[in-house]
């Protein structure tokens, strides 16, 4: 877990001070460690900083400030796996012209260093996760990527290529701007943005990510970033860029989801087997740390599966789990520390509560917004990076975390509905028959929901968007209203969907920003590829079955976890309450409004004349996005 950036340019003459300066800009996400490398006629030159531990023998950066160079690439580093100074990067090997700086977690690393053992004779240098990575590329090229298991973004230089890649699923941002003769990439936009501006270059909001966030309620679905200039480099992807020419020279995906087909002939007790099987490597994997871990545990079902699984593996090795719940001070309504609790003593894990105040994140929340580097879906995540923060000063360096189960699994409603209409169409009795058993008013449901959704298609004109942020939108909004109706057809669609471009990838983003500002890592076990693919293959009678979704996981915690919890029908997840809170930011957002800049994104004058009339997801992404409009220095 750390931070990365670089740049390239096959004319220009980069100083390396601008390198240092794109690297200061993310020294929040690495304050233990820091290196530079730029390569040098058919070698590579190493620098060191103020953060590198004195054991590292390097020319500190410090005394090189104007020398000049075409590429080079920095870190800054969160050590957890091998926290010595062996783990400094850039990683280099000299003899092969290979140089890595290297942000994640590759958690098979013991796996690909026996495997390279055994193949090669290598005899590893240091306990790191990066040197695995060195040998890997140097032994299988760029199809290391697929042996992976883990969440990255890093960077490689090789003789006159730099190669680029992030995770499967992009669960590590990478960001880039690539014009003017002139490459730059981070692990954050605001280094980019900021050096862009030191050289001249426009920085512009883009208009299809503004109306995204604002009227589809989309971010990091169909645009890289909220700025024209910024892209990202695409999940599950490598890009390589040569010294000899700045546009990318080859691009390519190495994980797919599509080919997977639906295994129809599985049953119930095999699909539990593999499931467990599958779920319990996940969690054994993200248990490899060198430092504290803690598990995020709601009263729900996805974090307690963690807790009781992650119990089960650390007692054998007579260790004990430690759990965090975490609660409002003014709102017991969203209160599961006595659920949470029972699972914890259940399971038995050392349980820990945490109290937040939202008077804490109200004072701070400008600071969240500009952390965050983009607007964000909602006021929780920022509640989230306070309990996250709360957790790290207690000594904790990693978490894990059960988010993204519910892409999974059918766990939100709206993905059951799709489920039920889907059976309706294809005239599955027997399945419909026992939902509705379950669930008497299910048809009610169903239709009152195709009732909103045709009426919110009618709604387009009828917000406080500008005119011209309308129309230039227009078309963008039909296509994206058709594609939604296409994915709402089967609910395997809408999930990859979801977990692809729709949903996932904008969280995991947000959730390594929040992080990494405190620092701390965040690990989610029901990312795991395997998994994923495991899930992916499974029919969807798996997941709803007698009124209940998730159905594979509550049938595989049987006597794992209390039956309460297992066959409890109601999701709260992590939430505010939303009224309450919002009602604290409307005299700030009516101070806002009459910034000018916002005409072009806003109906101003109907804005201000009939905020009430926002509903309070709209009010808090428009509340934001003028926050974060203040903050913006392009």
């Amino acid at each position: 877990m750390c931070g990365i950036t670089g740049i390239l340019s096959p004319n220009r003459q980069i100083p390396l001070r601008d390198l240092k300066i794109l690297t200061d800009n993310i020294s929040h996400r690495g304050p233990d460690d820091e290196g530079f490398c730029i390569a040098s006629s058919n070698t590579f030159e190493l620098f060191k900083g103020d953060s590198t531990s004195e054991e590292i023998d390097l020319r500190h950066i410090n005394s090189s400030l104007e020398r000049k160079f075409n590429l080079g690439i920095a870190h800054r580093r969160f050590s957890i796996i091998d926290t010595t100074s062996a783990g400094h990067q850039p990683f280099v090997s000299k003899a092969d012209q290979i140089a890595i700086s290297f942000n994640g977690e590759i958690y098979n690393y013991i796996e690909l260093k026996k495997e390279l053992s055994k193949s090669l004779g290598i005899e590893f240098k240091t306990n790191s996760d990066t040197e695995v990575i060195l040998e890997a590329y140097k032994y299988w090229g760029l199809d290391c990527f697929k042996k992976f298991n883990g969440f990255w973004s890093l960077a490689i230089i090789h003789g006159n290529n730099l190669i680029l890649s992030r995770d499967r699923i992009g669960k590590k941002p990478l960001y880039f701007s690539n014009d003017n003769d002139l490459l730059i990439f981070s692990s954050e936009i605001r280094p980019i943005l900021s050096l862009r501006k030191r050289y001249g270059f426009k920085n512009s909001i883009s208009e299809k990510a503004t109306y995204d966030y604002l009227h589809l309620d989309r971010r990091n679905a169909f645009t890289d970033s909220f700025f024209k200039e910024i892209k990202q480099v695409e999940p599950a992807s490598f890009v390589i860029f040569s010294l000899n020419h700045v546009e990318a020279e080859k691009k390519e995906k190495f994980w797919d989801l599509s080919n997977i087909g639906i295994n129809n002939q599985i049953d119930l007790l095999s699909a539990k087997e593999q499931f467990l099987s599958l779920l319990n490597n996940s969690i054994d994997l993200r248990l490899r740390a060198d430092v504290p871990i803690s598990v995020n545990l709601s009263g729900g079902l996805d974090s307690s599966a963690i807790v009781s699984l992650a119990t089960k593996s650390l007692r054998k090795k007579n260790k004990k789990l430690v759990v965090h719940n975490f609660k409002f001070k003014d709102d017991l309504s969203l209160d599961e520390s006595k659920a949470a609790r029972e699972i914890s003593n259940f399971c038995g894990s050392d349980f820990n509560e945490i109290v937040l105040d939202k008077k804490e994140v109200f004072e701070s929340v400008n600071n969240l917004i500009y952390e965050s580097e983009e607007p964000v879906h909602s006021l929780a995540s920022f509640v989230q990076k306070f309990a996250w923060e709360k957790i790290s000063e207690e000594g904790y360096k990693v978490i894990l975390h059960g988010s993204a189960n519910d892409e999974l699994m059918l766990g939100y409603d709206y993905l059951k509905k799709i489920e039920l209409l889907s059976r309706l169409r294809n005239l599955d009795i027997n399945s419909i028959s026992r939902d509705l058993i379950h669930e008497k008013l299910l048809v009610l449901k169903l239709i009152k929901w195709i009732m909103f959704r045709e009426n919110h298609k009618t709604q387009v004109n009828e917000n406080f968007l500008s005119k011209e942020l309308k129309n230039s939108n227009q078309k963008r909004y039909q296509k994206f209203i058709n594609k939604i109706d296409n994915l709402n057809l089967s609910s395997k669609d809408r999930m990859k969907a979801d977990l692809l471009y729709l949903r996932v990838p904008y969280w995991c983003n947000l959730m390594d920003k929040n992080m990494m500002s405190i620092p701390i890592e965040v690990r989610m076990p029901y990312l795991d590829h395997k998994l994923i693919e495991f899930l992916t293959s499974i029919p969807t009678k798996y997941f709803l079955k007698n009124g209940f979704t998730k159905f594979l996981l509550r049938h595989s915690m049987i006597g794992k976890l209390p039956d309460t919890i297992i066959w409890n029908k109601k999701k709260t997840g992590f939430s505010i309450p939303k009224k309450n809170w919002h009602s604290g930011l409307r005299n700030s957002f009516l101070e806002m409004l009459e910034n000018k800049n916002l005409e072009e994104f806003f109906d101003l004058n109907r804005l201000k004349s009939d905020s009430n009339k926002l509903t309070q997801d709209e009010f808090w992404r428009y509340y934001n996005f003028c926050a974060w409009l203040n903050l913006q220095q392009l």
